[in-house]
């Protein structure tokens, strides 16, 4: 499907939707970084910085997308390196539920979270500036880590169950994408893309929620 191009006032603004749609994920971060931030413990500073990370990708997403006419594949290198550095924080925010009596482990995964990203980042920049590296970057942390990570973790608190879950609404953009499934011309599969996420990434919020009052409740 042909992407849409507007223009408004001598500016060409491609794919206005994909602005939309982007800063909606913005408001969605910001909105949740200010509800998780008040709680100062690990999982909560780590998820919060996800949330507020992955915000300002999407403003800069939106940017990229709308004024590519102007910027280019320029217009690229922050929503694309914003949204590896946000995944590094959503792993060290699972990592941060695991007991103290694995610690050791907790190091492991976390090193190996760090030196992913830093291969990821040094991918973009050195071997082959394009989506593939955000893209391989999101399976591996969000699907394995977060998706995987948050199943076994639920096994000990159960409220954690809504990562998985929101890791399963997040695979259905797959689908969409490999069916090209297209709506409307102002809804393309991209769009739709963009509200699946917004519906995976409300299951983490939904998650930290629920677990913050059993917390607070138990205390």
């Amino acid at each position: 499907m042909e992407k849409i191009t507007v223009e408004w006032g001598g500016l060409i603004i491609m794919e206005p939707m994909a602005i939309v749609w982007n800063w909606l994920i913005t408001i969605f971060g910001v909105v949740a970084y200010f509800k998780l931030r008040k709680n100062t413990s690990p999982p909560y500073k780590n998820w919060s910085l996800f949330f507020l990370i992955l915000g300002i990708s999407g403003f800069f997403g939106g940017l990229g997308h709308g004024l590519f006419y102007y910027w280019g594949l320029t217009g690229k290198i922050l929503p694309w390196t914003t949204g590896i550095l946000s995944v590094y924080f959503a792993e060290r925010g699972i990592y941060a539920f695991i007991p103290a009596e694995k610690e050791v482990w907790k190091k492991r995964l976390q090193l190996f979270s760090l030196l992913k990203m830093i291969i990821m980042l040094a991918g973009m920049a050195f071997v082959s500036f394009d989506f593939s590296w955000t893209k391989n970057n999101s399976i591996i942390g969000l699907t394995l880590i977060v998706g995987l990570g948050g199943y076994l973790l639920s096994r000990k608190y159960k409220e954690l169950v809504y990562f998985p879950i929101g890791i399963l609404v997040l695979s259905s953009a797959a689908f969409v994408h490999g069916f090209d499934i297209n709506i409307h011309p102002w809804f393309n599969r991209d769009d739709f893309a963009h509200l699946i996420m917004l519906a995976g990434m409300s299951f983490f919020l939904v998650a930290l929620q629920k677990f913050d009052l059993k917390s607070s409740q138990a205390n």
